[in-house]
């Protein structure tokens, strides 16, 4: 009878644990803070070129801890309506997800790596793509 219970038990923390949310804290990854585009990476249909991107005019994109995005300058141009930004958990990593609202459809979804100070952000992309940001202090 006890091994039965042992079992039960087993199986509902199984459950328990595969129905929790795969949202992750934006505080765990460091994400939060103002960040400067140094270079965007792209191909257009062959070979990967990376673009310098000069510390002025100043591009940035701020996170905040509840969940908002901030954009400035025009190569953020299109981020204008993206307010809002999520962090799942995916078996492959972190995954950044952009969007008008805080459950709303998708504007940008990516994968993003930070090193020391520099932030790699790579959107979902068909030839491969990615902006390299460099933190402000």
């Amino acid at each position: 009878m006890r091994s039965k219970s042992g079992y039960y038990l087993l199986v509902l923390l199984g459950f328990v644990l595969n129905c929790s949310d795969k949202s992750v804290s934006p505080e765990q990854y460091g994400l939060q803070g103002s960040w400067r585009l140094y270079e965007e990476g792209g191909s257009p249909g062959f070979g990967y070129f990376v673009t310098p991107v000069p510390a002025e005019p100043v591009q940035s994109l701020t996170f905040t801890n509840r969940g908002q995005i901030l954009s400035k300058g025009e190569r953020f141009n299109s981020f204008d309506q993206v307010v809002h930004y999520r962090i799942d958990s995916t078996s492959v990593g972190p995954r950044l997800t952009l969007s008008p609202e805080p459950d709303g459809k998708p504007f940008l979804i990516g994968s993003f790596k930070i090193r020391g100070d520099t932030l790699r952000i790579n959107p979902l992309c068909y030839e491969g793509c990615h902006y390299g940001l460099v933190r402000i202090r």
